[in-house]
């Protein structure tokens, strides 16, 4: 599986709605690890943190090795564990939730 990439040139940014927005719609692999940089330091430490979250939701067959999740043998989680996700979401944060109905992402005039 090739890496999904925004592409932005140097210099050019995002407004963190919009990198919400590019995640959503083209799984772009290059803003998930920006993001991640941005809030952890690295993205393995984001990881680190993400899987550490995942454990205080109760995510207990969750392990997070990348901010992307392209395939890494140490990257894990279950049917179950996603759903608990999935409701965290909807409950702590519901002004995103729609983000995962968003069909198209216009970056650059790109859809």
């Amino acid at each position: 599986m090739a890496p999904r990439k925004l592409g932005l040139r140097p210099g050019e940014s995002l407004t963190v709605e919009q990198a919400m927005q590019a995640l959503a719609t083209k799984s772009a692999n290059d803003i998930a690890v920006a993001l991640a940089e941005k809030l952890g330091g690295t993205e393995s430490r984001f990881a680190a943190l993400m899987t550490l979250r995942a454990n205080e939701l109760g995510m207990r067959n969750t392990h997070f090795a990348n901010a992307s999740g392209l395939p890494d043998s140490r990257q894990l989680t279950t049917a179950r564990d996603l759903a608990i996700l999935s409701r965290a979401v909807m409950r702590d944060y519901p002004q995103y939730y729609k983000l995962f109905s968003t069909r198209s992402f216009d970056f650059r005039g790109q859809t």
